[in-house]
């Protein structure tokens, strides 16, 4: 299920999320508290079907600015159940936050849903922002891996959309040190999703607890795409992947790969990696009757930083 339109500020756009989930997704309000004033905390706290009656999907909102940094941001949690009067890190099986950065300015966005997970991409200024919220597709049965839950955000911290950090990245291709996690079949652990590092360009080595997400990282350290450090990963392939004589090139499913457990976890639901060579932001591009929307990566644009959102 797919929509798109324009809210007024961050608040506005939580609101917008509401209505459409509540109303014409299928997912079910738990709590929701919306005081005026553009500097309250609003929260939302959802439920979908998931796995069904013992492993519904759980992903618990709120939102956080600083006038005087001038950020306006919402915080994402993914949970196990819901208890009413709890707070949102104290939940059960609750994970995150990751930062969802975006303005008290005009919004434009995109909402992707079904009854496993929410897509939302939102543009403020120049800057695309994204996050994925639910369950992603896992190599498992419901019965071995209930709650295979994904929150995957824009940074780690609140900050300005446009923030020059390697960290403000995108859904296909996450900023480390709480951008994004995932919850771990073995465990019952949230464990990070690490692509980018903390500065103005790094790329975070694959070593440690940690999991990272394909094929963004595609063994290779630099746009140049000549190293072949099997310890770092980057996105340096698609910045050399040109198109065919049909113009058209490879969309790849994003997968979760755990490097402790030395596993392919799953596959994030309806987000592809691919080139932005000779294409542009928000074109849409199509595979026989589907249609997948083109985005960047905060605000870049190179055929690298790019990524696909299937309309469904």
């Amino acid at each position: 299920m797919y929509t798109t339109g324009t809210s007024t500020d961050y608040h506005d756009l939580l609101d917008d999320l509401q209505t459409w989930l509540v109303g014409t997704a299928g997912w079910t309000q738990k709590a929701w508290v919306h005081p005026v004033g553009i500097d309250q905390t609003w929260t939302l706290q959802l439920e979908a079907p998931g796995n069904g009656a013992t492993a519904r999907v759980y992903v618990n909102i709120d939102t956080v600015c600083n006038i005087g940094n001038g950020t306006y941001s919402w915080r994402l949690y993914g949970a196990t159940g819901y208890s009413a009067g709890i707070g949102l890190p104290l939940q059960q099986g609750a994970g995150g936050p990751a930062l969802f950065n975006l303005s008290q300015n005009s919004i434009s966005y995109w909402f992707y849903a079904n009854d496993r997970r929410f897509i939302v991409i939102a543009k403020t200024g120049t800057n695309y922002m994204s996050c994925y919220c639910g369950f992603i597709l896992p190599f498992a049965l419901p019965s071995e891996y209930p709650f295979p839950l994904a929150i995957i955000g824009s940074y780690p911290v609140e900050a300005l959309p446009s923030v020059n950090n390697a960290r403000n990245s995108s859904i296909a291709d996450p900023g480390s040190d709480g951008a994004a996690w995932y919850r771990r079949r073995t465990t019952e652990t949230w464990i990070q999703i690490k692509n980018h590092g903390n500065s103005s360009s790094s790329v975070y080595p694959v070593v440690g607890a940690r999991a990272f997400m394909w094929p963004h990282k595609t063994g290779r350290n630099s746009p140049s795409g000549v190293t072949t450090n099997p310890n770092y990963w980057s996105s340096g392939g698609f910045n050399n992947m040109k198109l065919n004589a049909n113009d058209e090139a490879p969309l790849i499913q994003c997968h979760i790969v755990d490097t402790e457990n030395r596993t392919i976890v799953g596959a994030l639901d309806g987000v592809y990696s691919t080139t932005g060579f000779n294409r542009s932001t928000e074109q849409e591009v199509t595979n026989g009757s589907r249609t997948f929307t083109l985005f960047q990566r905060a605000f870049r644009n190179s055929a690298g930083d790019f990524f696909a959102v299937e309309e469904v």
